[in-house]
């Protein structure tokens, strides 16, 4: 069983979606006050463009965060930023710094993700 169909087969379990909910969980438990502080500053600023915005679905407003953080993450723009344009940026930095900390430089989980993965192939395997 090659790479690529153990990542597959990993997904399709629904073991990828746990441990995604399970590290958001555990951020969010972790109440860092530099990302609420920026998230609340974002709000603001988007209330204070369209007021209209606290009558609509509170869905609304984040989706209009997540995207403005989408886009900001593939695009880096040069030259004049605004004011969200600055917060978002640092709200993306502060996300990566937490991802890699937690992910990319996290011992336990590597481990844990490579043992899963290896009791999949032995079970393909067999």
């Amino acid at each position: 069983m090659d790479a690529q169909t153990l990542v597959n087969k990993y997904k399709k379990e629904g073991l990828f979606d746990l441990k995604r909910r399970q590290l958001l969980d555990n951020f969010v438990a972790s109440d860092d006050s530099k990302l609420n502080e920026l998230l609340e500053k974002l709000i603001d600023l988007k209330v204070e463009k369209d007021p209209g915005i606290l009558t609509q679905n509170k869905g609304r407003l984040v989706a209009l965060i997540q995207t403005d953080l989408l886009k900001r993450q593939s695009s880096r723009p040069s030259g004049e930023k605004t004011q969200e344009e600055a917060i978002v940026d640092e709200i993306n930095e502060l996300l990566t710094g937490y991802v890699t900390k937690v992910v990319d430089d996290n011992k336990e989980l590597n481990e844990e993700l490579t043992s899963k993965l290896n009791e999949m192939k032995q079970g393909a395997d067999s």
